[in-house]
């Protein structure tokens, strides 16, 4: 029996709601407009999961196994996909069979995990994305409902977290990183790289990164320990709902150090392009929120987080030079090339 039966005389088409609503329920009511299945390039894969079709998994290895090169990865293949998907899938079961409802209330069933990794209906939710509900309760003079839910949203994403954290990896079957989060050092290698040989960056600036990536390997020198991270958990990969929070987007779940997604999520809430006190000083809230609803001791000062929020920053400096945004660089782009050197300076 299929999960959907198109909606119409055209069997094509299908109201954007009905699809969110099998996929995800927790998103419950919300009136979205109606799309053309046919014009989208995920269709077929779509199909096979409405209708429970086994030729899903099939079909969503076959779309990411592009022989593309991926500056982070190098040349993916279908054996990197297939044991990415299998451990996205694996996280999501033991997610939605958790007797613990942070975990089971707040995240896609199994059955979602291609709208979610795909994002087929995240521009397709208005107003529901976490980072616009942030950028409303940032504004001047916001309503005290939208500070509200943003500082609730932020506490939930919390005590998400730290559930998912506590999952058995042994037991997912994860037994191996997928994202390079083993090795502190691994991870920052080839990022640097493509830092140190960038010319448009400066002289200077490459010389102190190179000194200050050598003595955080000198002084750090551990791994600490590795629990199963969500790896991307950043505010535009969390819907707000009248039931809570959603989580989506478990492309690149893997074993890493817990400090990772907690510095993801609090860094997608920086605003780094923002440099009024009176935001800072909000967000600053918003971030205390978050690692209020953790409830575990995460050290910012320590050792561990600061070598972790060098990766984040190295990484994402890395992402604008490969973009060649660097060359030619935008005010927002010298806003965040800034915020990023500060951060890992």
């Amino acid at each position: 029996m299929p999960l959907f039966v198109a909606v119409g005389q055209n069997t094509n088409m299908l109201t954007k709601t009905d699809f969110i609503r099998s996929c995800l329920p927790q998103l419950g009511g919300g009136e979205l407009t109606s799309w053309d299945l046919d014009s989208k390039p995920n269709s077929e894969i779509i199909r096979a999961v409405l209708t429970h079709g086994t030729d899903s998994r099939r079909l969503i290895i076959k779309q990411l196994n592009s022989d593309h090169t991926d500056g982070r990865f190098g040349r993916t293949g279908e054996v990197f996909w297939r044991r990415r998907f299998d451990a996205q899938i694996g996280a999501l079961r033991a997610c939605s069979k958790s007797p613990d409802a942070r975990l089971s209330e707040r995240t896609p069933a199994p059955l979602a995990w291609d709208a979610a990794t795909l994002s087929l209906c995240m521009d397709e939710i208005p107003g529901c994305k976490l980072d616009v509900l942030f950028d409303r309760a940032v504004r001047w003079a916001p309503p005290q409902t939208h500070w509200r839910a943003a500082l609730r949203a932020c506490r939930e994403a919390g005590e998400w977290l730290v559930a998912f954290h506590a999952l058995d990896t042994a037991v997912l079957g994860i037994h191996d990183e997928t994202d390079g989060l083993t090795d502190w050092a691994d991870y920052c290698d080839s990022r640097l790289d493509r830092v140190i040989s960038c010319n448009h960056l400066g002289r200077g600036a490459r010389q102190r990164i190179a000194r200050k990536y050598g003595q955080m390997a000198k002084d750090w020198g551990r791994d600490g320990s590795r629990v199963l991270v969500h790896n991307d958990l950043q505010s535009d990969n969390i819907l707000c709902t009248e039931r809570g929070i959603v989580v989506l987007d478990f492309t690149g779940v893997a074993l890493g150090p817990p400090e990772w997604d907690a510095i993801k999520f609090t860094q997608s809430i920086s605003k780094w392009a923002f440099t009024r006190p009176f935001v800072t000083g909000r967000i600053e809230k918003l971030k205390q929120a978050f690692l209020d609803g953790y409830g575990q001791v995460l050290d910012q000062g320590g050792a561990a987080w600061r070598a972790w929020e060098f990766a984040w920053a190295l990484d994402k400096l890395s992402d604008l030079i490969e973009d060649g945004l660097i060359v030619r660089p935008t005010l927002g782009v010298r806003l965040r090339t800034r915020a990023l050197l500060r951060l890992m300076l």
